[in-house]
C-alpha cells in the first residue's frame, strides 16, 4: 500500500504545480481542475488546501517574491564597491532566475484580465519593491560623488526595475544565453548609465 503523504507535503506539491501551470497559462488560463489532474488527485483534495484559486495565487506571489528578495538581499549588502554589489546582486538575482524559471515566469509576466488577481498582483509587487528601494537608496548614498536628487534616483529606481524584469523574461526566452553574459549586458546599461545620473547629469531638452 502507498504510504499517505503528509498535509505539509501535499501542500508542497499543489504549490510546484500551481506554480507551473501559472507559470504557463497565467491566471486566467489555469484551473483547479488542471492543478488536481497534474498531480493525480481530486478537486476537492486541492481546495483543502487552498479555498480558491485566488487564494492559491495569493499564496504563490508571496512565496516566491519572498525567495526573490531572499536571493539578492545578502549580495546588495556585502562588502566592496557599490559596483561590486551591484554586479553580485545581478549575478544572485539571474541565478534565482536560472534555479526557479517557473515561479520567475509567473511573477514577471503580468498577465490576467482577473481585477482581483491584479489587484493581488500589484500589492506583492509593490511590497517587494517597498523593501528594495530604500536599500537600495541606502547604497547609493554611500557613494562618492552623488549630487542627483532625491525624485532622479527614484525614477532611475524605478527603470531599473522595470529592466530587470523585461531582461528576465527576454533570457526565459533564449536559455541558450550565458548567465555572465546576462549580467554584463546588465551592469552595461544600469551601471553605466545610472552613474551619470547619480553623478546629476541627465539628457538636456531642448
Amino acid at each position: 500500500m502507498r504510504r499517505r503523504m503528509s498535509a505539509a507535503a501535499r501542500r508542497e506539491t499543489i504549490i510546484r504545480a500551481a506554480t507551473a501551470i501559472f507559470a504557463e497559462q497565467g491566471y486566467d488560463g489555469a484551473s483547479m481542475d488542471e492543478i488536481a489532474r497534474r498531480i493525480g488527485v481530486s478537486v476537492p483534495v486541492v481546495y483543502d488546501h487552498f479555498a480558491s484559486k485566488l487564494a492559491l495565487y495569493e499564496c504563490l506571489l508571496d512565496l516566491h517574491f519572498t525567495e526573490l528578495r531572499a536571493s539578492w538581499h545578502d549580495a546588495l549588502l556585502g562588502t566592496g564597491t557599490l559596483q561590486m554589489r551591484m554586479a553580485a546582486f545581478l549575478d544572485a538575482l539571474f541565478a534565482h532566475v536560472e534555479s526557479h524559471p517557473e515561479a520567475c515566469q509567473m511573477l514577471f509576466r503580468d498577465f490576467t484580465s482577473d481585477t482581483s488577481a491584479r489587484t493581488l498582483y500589484r500589492q506583492a509587487e509593490l511590497k517587494s519593491w517597498s523593501i528594495m528601494l530604500p536599500m537600495l537608496l541606502q547604497q547609493t548614498s554611500l557613494m562618492q560623488n552623488v549630487t542627483a536628487d532625491f525624485t532622479s534616483i527614484e525614477m532611475m529606481l524605478w527603470i531599473v526595475r522595470t529592466g530587470l524584469k523585461g531582461l528576465a523574461l527576454w533570457w526565459y526566452e533564449h536559455p541558450h544565453v550565458p548567465r555572465q553574459q546576462v549580467i554584463a549586458a546588465g551592469m552595461s546599461v544600469l551601471w553605466m548609465g545610472g552613474e551619470q545620473v547619480l553623478q546629476g547629469k541627465s539628457w538636456s531638452i531642448k
